[in-house]
C-alpha cells in the first residue's frame, strides 16, 4: 500500500510541474520543475500570508517597497521547492526501498528471547478448517529459563512471578481446563508460599482441577499466602473452571501451544507444530509494508518541523533587530534633540546622528531614508514611513512629529523634541528596571535550593538528637 501511495505522490508533483511550467511559471528558464510547482503554489498563497511574512523579512533589515516584495516572494518560494525536494526524495526512498526482497522466515520456529529478557510475542494465525475460521493470537513466548544453579542466583518479584505461572497451560482465567501451578515457593526459593481455594472439590489448594462434574463455569476465589520467618502478605484472584468441552477449536489450539511453549523453555528456539487438530498455525511475519509507513510519517513531520523553524528563524531575527533599535532609542532621540538645537536641519542632524556607529539597523534605515528624499520623495512622507519601518511604536511617534512639524512649521519643534528626550530617559531606565526583575527572578530558583539545602543541615542533627 505505501509504495503506491509514495508512486502517486511522486506522479502527482511531477504533473503538477510540467502543468505549472506551461501555464504560470515565469521561470520557464529554470530546468528544475519541482521550481515552477513551487512558484505556482506561491502565487496560489492567500494575499494575508504573504504580507505577514513580508513584515517579518522587512523587521530583520532595510528594504525597498518593490525589492522587499520580490525578496519576500524569492523566500516563500525558495521554502516551498525545499518542502517539496524532501517529501520527493522522501518518497522516491520508500518507493525504491519497497522492492527491496524481504528474507521471510517460513519456519515453524520462533527464537526466544535470551535469559533475563523479558518476553517476546509471536503473531499465530490459525485457520479452523472445520468452521472455515481464521484468526490472529498473540502468543506469549517466555525468556529461557536457568538451569537449577542459575536459577538459585535470580530473584524475581513474588507476585509476578505467580502470576505468570498461576495459569500453567490454561489459556485465560475465564476458561481454567487444565490442572494449575501453584508454586510452594518463589522464584528465588527463599519465601514460602501456601494456597488456599474458596471451592476446593473443584479446584484443590494444590491447584488439581476436577470438572467432571460441573455443567457451568464455576468461579473460584484463590488466595495465596506469601511469608518468611517474620512477615507474611498475600495474593488473591479469581478464576473460571470450565469443562473442556466448552472450548473452540481456536481455544483449544491456545491451549495447545502454551503447553508446547512451557514444555520447550529450557530450548533456544520454540518449534510449533502447523496444525493443531482442526486449527492450522501459521507463524506471521511482519514485512516491510509497517517499517515504510513509520518511515514516511516520520520524514513528514520532520519537514512540517524544519519548514516551522525557517519561519520561527525569520521571525526572530526581526525581533532581535526590534530589541537592538529599542536599546537605541535614548540615544538616537537624544543626540538628535542637540543638533536640532545647535541648529542644524532634519537631514543635517540625521547624517549626524550617522556617524555614531552603535547600531547598524538604524544607521541603513537612516541612509535608506535620505536616499528617497535626494531621490525626490516628499521629506514629510519618508520620515513617516521610516518611523514605520522602524517597526517600534516610539521610533513612529518620534517620526510622526517630525513630519507633522515638517507640514505645519519648526517653531515648536525643539521644546517637543526635549520632551521626547525626557520620556525616552524614563522608558529606558523602566526597561532597564524590568530586565533586572528578569534576572532577579532567574537568580531566585538557585537561592531556593540553597536555602532549603541550609536548612536541611541545620535541622538534620536537631532531628537526630531528638531521636
Amino acid at each position: 500500500m505505501i509504495r503506491y501511495v509514495s508512486l502517486f505522490i511522486l506522479l502527482l508533483i511531477e504533473s503538477l510541474s510540467m502543468i505549472s511550467r506551461k501555464h504560470f511559471s515565469k521561470y520557464k528558464d529554470r530546468k528544475n520543475p519541482i521550481w515552477w510547482l513551487s512558484e505556482n503554489i506561491s502565487v496560489h498563497l492567500p494575499a494575508e500570508m504573504k504580507s505577514k511574512l513580508a513584515g517579518y523579512m522587512r523587521r530583520t533589515d532595510t528594504f525597498g517597497g518593490k525589492q522587499l516584495k520580490d525578496l519576500t516572494e524569492e523566500w516563500i518560494v525558495s521554502l516551498i521547492y525545499k518542502i517539496l525536494m524532501m517529501v520527493t526524495a522522501l518518497s522516491a526512498l520508500i518507493f525504491v526501498l519497497s522492492f527491496v526482497p524481504e528474507k521471510k522466515d517460513v519456519s515453524q520456529s520462533v527464537k526466544r528471547p535470551e535469559v533475563g529478557n523479558s518476553s517476546d510475542y509471536a503473531e499465530i494465525e490459525l485457520y479452523d478448517s472445520e468452521n472455515d475460521e481464521k484468526e490472529t493470537y498473540e502468543l506469549e513466548v517466555h525468556s529461557r529459563e536457568y538451569t537449577e544453579k542459575e536459577f538459585k542466583n535470580k530473584t524475581d518479584a513474588c507476585k509476578k512471578y505467580l502470576e505468570k505461572r498461576i495459569l500453567g497451560k490454561n489459556g485465560s482465567a475465564d476458561e481454567i481446563v487444565y490442572d494449575m501451578d501453584f508454586p510452594s515457593k518463589d522464584e528465588t526459593g527463599t519465601l514460602k508460599v501456601t494456597w488456599e481455594t474458596s471451592v476446593p472439590t473443584v479446584l484443590s489448594s494444590s491447584g488439581k482441577v476436577d470438572n467432571t462434574d460441573i455443567d457451568d463455569g464455576v468461579e473460584v476465589n484463590i488466595v495465596a499466602t506469601i511469608k518468611d520467618d517474620n512477615f507474611q502478605d498475600t495474593y488473591e484472584t479469581d478464576v473460571t473452571v470450565v469443562k473442556d468441552e466448552n472450548l473452540s477449536s481456536s481455544e483449544k489450539a491456545k491451549l495447545k501451544m502454551l503447553e508446547i511453549e512451557e514444555g520447550s523453555r529450557s530450548d533456544a528456539e520454540l518449534v510449533l507444530p502447523e496444525k493443531i487438530g482442526s486449527v492450522e498455525v501459521k507463524k506471521i511475519e511482519k514485512g516491510n509494508e509497517e517499517k515504510f509507513k513509520e518511515l514516511f510519517v516520520f520524514g513528514i513531520l520532520f519537514i512540517a518541523l524544519w519548514a516551522y523553524y525557517g519561519l520561527f528563524k525569520l521571525k526572530d531575527k526581526g525581533i532581535k533587530r526590534t530589541e537592538e533599535l529599542d536599546g537605541q532609542y535614548y540615544g538616537f532621540v537624544n543626540r538628535l534633540s542637540i543638533y536640532i538645537s545647535a541648529g542644524l536641519t532634519i537631514q543635517n542632524a540625521l547624517k549626524a546622528v550617522m556617524k555614531n556607529k552603535s547600531c547598524k539597523s538604524l544607521n541603513d534605515e537612516i541612509t535608506f531614508t535620505l536616499n528617497k528624499i535626494a531621490s525626490g520623495e516628499p521629506e514629510a512622507k519618508a520620515y513617516m514611513e521610516m518611523g514605520k519601518n522602524l517597526g517600534t511604536q516610539d521610533y513612529a511617534k518620534l517620526m510622526s512629529l517630525i513630519s507633522q512639524n515638517l507640514e505645519y512649521g519648526n517653531s515648536n519643534l525643539i521644546k517637543l523634541m526635549d520632551s521626547e528626550v525626557k520620556l525616552s530617559f524614563y522608558l529606558k531606565k523602566e526597561t532597564i528596571r524590568k530586565k533586572g526583575e528578569k534576572a532577579s527572578e532567574k537568580l531566585l530558583i538557585p537561592t531556593l535550593i540553597l536555602m532549603f539545602i541550609v536548612m536541611a543541615i541545620v535541622m538534620y542533627p536537631a532531628f537526630v538528637g531528638m531521636g
